[in-house]
């Protein structure tokens, strides 16, 4: 019987830990995109000329894009996680 109380009670702790540190992820997660769309609102979409920096440009500009959506998908997922 302690066994069995001793191992629900280790499981609620590490349910609670588990959760904690998937809100302090949330947190994190809002605060890349809000970041990342800072950034993208500064970003200029004029030529330089050289064809290898402005599509190095526009590479980094969608790969910002990408990250600010996966952000939005991970807090949908934390959100379901934790209920």
């Amino acid at each position: 019987m302690k066994r069995i109380l001793f191992f629900i009670v280790m499981t609620l702790c590490a349910m609670t830990t588990f959760a904690q540190e998937t809100k302090e992820q949330i947190q994190k997660s809002e605060e890349r995109a809000k970041n990342l769309q800072t950034l993208l609102d500064k970003y200029s979409d004029t030529n330089c000329g050289d064809g290898i920096i402005d599509d190095f440009g526009n590479s980094v500009r969608d790969a910002a894009v990408f990250a600010i959506a996966n952000s939005v998908k991970l807090e949908g997922l934390y959100y379901r996680q934790i209920g």
